[in-house]
C-alpha cells in the first residue's frame, strides 16, 4: 500500500537532487551483481530516496519501515533463482515512470516490483498460502 503510492507522489514531486540519488541507488544496484550486501545497501537507497522525494513527515516517517521489510525480504529471497537480477529490470521500470513524471505508471510499476519480490519470498520459503490471511501475512 505504501510503496505504490509514494512512487506515484515521487513522479510528481521528485526534484533534481532527487532523481540524481534515485538513478545513483539503481545504477549501484546493477554494479553490485549479486554482492547480496553492496546490491541490499543500493535498494534500501533506492526506495529510500523514493519516500524521501514525497516531501512530507509520513514519508520520512516510513522510511524505517519500508528498510526493515526490504530486508527481511531480501534475506528470505536470497535463494529464489536470479532474485537480485530479476528485480533490476523492475527497478529500472520505476526509475523511468518516476524520471518521466509517470505517476499512473510509477504506481503499476513498483507494484510489479513489490509482488515479483513477494514470488522470490514464496519460492524462497516454498509456501504457498492457502488463505488471505496465510498471504497477509507473507507481505
Amino acid at each position: 500500500m505504501i510503496e505504490p503510492e509514494a512512487a506515484a507522489l515521487a513522479a510528481t514531486r521528485i526534484d533534481q537532487v532527487g532523481l540524481m540519488a534515485l538513478a545513483s541507488a539503481f545504477r549501484d544496484m546493477i554494479a553490485a551483481g549479486e554482492d547480496e550486501q553492496a546490491f541490499f545497501a543500493a535498494d534500501s537507497r533506492f526506495h529510500r530516496s523514493i519516500l524521501h522525494s514525497v516531501g512530507n513527515t509520513l514519508g520520512l516517517a516510513l522510511t524505517g519501515t519500508v528498510e526493515q521489510a526490504l530486508e527481511l525480504n531480501l534475506r528470505l529471497s536470497l535463494n529464489a533463482p536470479r532474485g537480485q537480477q530479476r528485480a533490476v529490470p523492475l527497478h529500472c521500470a520505476v526509475l523511468d515512470a518516476v524520471r518521466d513524471g509517470n505517476a499512473d505508471g510509477a504506481r503499476i510499476a513498483m507494484r510489479k516490483l513489490i509482488d515479483g519480490t513477494e514470488k522470490d519470498v514464496r519460492r524462497a520459503l516454498a509456501v504457498t498460502p492457502e488463505t488471505p490471511v496465510q498471504r497477509a501475512r507473507l507481505r
